[in-house]
């Protein structure tokens, strides 16, 4: 597998996903205001969150095992059983709960909510499958077209009125549209399920629990906790910065999702020099973008809220700011802990989470009441740089790990840089209007683009990942 070329396409199909994303939002945010958009954000934080007890670490060993190339048919067919066991269990604790769901959500969307988990979880299990082929490149598709046909659903039913029901049941579509992709792509089959290899699952995720649990604390807790403390307004202000800074982490998880399966393969074949090579060759690539955006946010973050959604959300501009900063540990991380389990040392990942999911809910509960949408915002970046410090020092106990600070130190220079010219700018042109804010974003990556090349060394190694990556080059 060319951990390279697939992270290439990882990262384009997750950019245009995003641009799509952020469309959709837009849109969705004009037609239906910040009430009824924080009840869809309510709806999907429940839809995830229900993943943990979905999946138990189930999909993650798939992985894990299908790319060890081990009675793979077995591997299958054992997890399908055991998730639709969990699946059941959950699916039943929904319809049980519906009145509760219901009062949170503010609609009644339990329904949407039981076939959601069912077809989020097959649908991720056939991609974790594909995965575990070493063919992560072509996943990317398959989340596209899941993206491209979520939000295209729901522009379509929010504009014939049917509104938070309508967005609940595009996301549906799309997941059953993931489901079909991922399935007719994988050459793994069907064969007898088997107590050995239950077991060699149960095994694995046991220590994948955790982790799955500590990724939607962090997506999700901060949601669903300004959705008990605060309103659906305040959920749909602190969201929307939220999907404003998510992009800057696509580069990194493509990575991330790129290399788990080669340092699974290698870690079995004892290649460890590749994998301490690989790593520390990537440190540079997963943090590219991640500098820039934090500056540049801090020069135009309420511009960016108040032009592209509506003046109500430009309350969030220190949201961004904040949330944009805990993307440099979210970065590190999204590398360190997928390196972890393609070492086969997921237990490092659980003591991480265990720390993320106890400090997140403490913080975020102390820093909201004290100080709103912003402490949400505040409880998250802490905790992410706690569990990414823990994690980062047990990989650097297991492989010699090589930190370009040279490289890291010129991305930072060059990011201050065109923030301070960005800034005496716009003392003197005003960004009133979604074109100049463009444009002031367009300048901005040129800026920080022309100084990341006066560096040779960054310069060589952008040139040769991209030669690398790209297919017609």
């Amino acid at each position: 597998m060319d951990v390279s070329r697939s992270s290439f396409k990882i990262f384009l199909a997750e950019s245009l996903g995003m641009v799509l994303s952020l469309g959709g939002i837009t849109y969705f945010a004009r037609e239906l205001g910040s009430g009824e958009l924080g009840a869809f954000f309510l709806f999907q934080a429940l839809l995830f969150f229900l993943a943990v007890p979905s999946d138990m670490g189930v999909r993650i060993a798939v992985e894990k095992r299908i790319s060890e190339r081990s009675n793979p048919d077995s591997v299958l067919s054992t997890a399908l059983l055991m998730k639709l066991g969990l699946l059941s269990l959950t699916v039943t604790g929904v319809f049980l709960a519906g009145g509760l769901v219901r009062s949170y959500i503010g609609y009644d969307l339990v329904a949407f909510l039981a076939v959601g988990i069912v077809l989020q979880e097959l649908s991720g299990l056939m991609k974790n499958v594909l995965a575990g082929e070493l063919r992560v490149g072509e996943t990317a598709s398959i989340d596209f077209a899941n993206t491209l046909t979520k939000y295209g659903v729901g522009a379509v039913l929010v504009y014939a009125g049917y509104g938070v029901v309508g967005l609940a049941a595009s996301v549906l579509a799309g997941l059953f549209v993931r489901l079909v992709l991922a399935y007719r792509a994988c050459d793994t089959g069907f064969g007898r399920p088997r107590k050995d290899v239950m077991r060699s699952l149960g095994n694995y995720g046991k220590y994948a629990i955790l982790p799955h649990i500590g990724r939607q604390v962090h997506q999700w807790m901060d949601v669903l906790l300004l959705g008990f403390m605060l309103t659906t307004s305040a959920v749909s202000v602190y969201e929307l910065a939220w999907r404003v800074a998510g992009p800057v982490l696509l580069l990194s998880r493509s990575i991330g999702t790129a290399i788990f399966p080669q340092f699974s393969s290698w870690d079995s074949a004892g290649s460890r020099e590749a994998i301490e090579r690989l790593f520390s060759n990537i440190i540079t690539p997963s943090l590219l973008l991640v500098f820039p955006a934090l500056f540049g946010a801090a020069v135009l973050s309420r511009e960016i809220l108040s032009l592209v959604f509506g003046a109500e959300y430009a309350a969030g501009w220190l949201v961004l700011i904040v949330l944009m900063a805990g993307k440099i540990p979210g970065a590190v991380q999204s590398i360190v802990g997928r390196s972890l389990y393609g070492l086969d040392e997921p237990q490092y990942v659980t003591i991480g989470t265990t720390v993320t999911i106890a400090t997140n809910l403490v913080f975020n509960v102390l820093l909201i009441w004290q100080f709103g949408v912003v402490g949400a915002a505040l409880g998250t970046m802490a905790s992410r740089t706690i569990s990414t410090g823990l994690q980062f020092y047990f990989l650097s106990e297991l492989i010699d790990v090589r930190i370009p600070y040279d490289e890291l130190g010129w991305c930072l220079g060059a990011s201050a840089v065109m923030a301070a010219v960005l800034s005496a700018v716009k003392t003197t042109v005003a960004v009133d209007s979604v074109v100049r804010l463009t444009g002031f974003v367009l300048a901005g990556a040129a800026l920080y683009g022309a100084f990341v090349a006066m560096y040779p060394p960054l310069k060589n190694q952008i040139t040769t990942q991209i030669q690398k990556s790209v297919p017609w080059t």
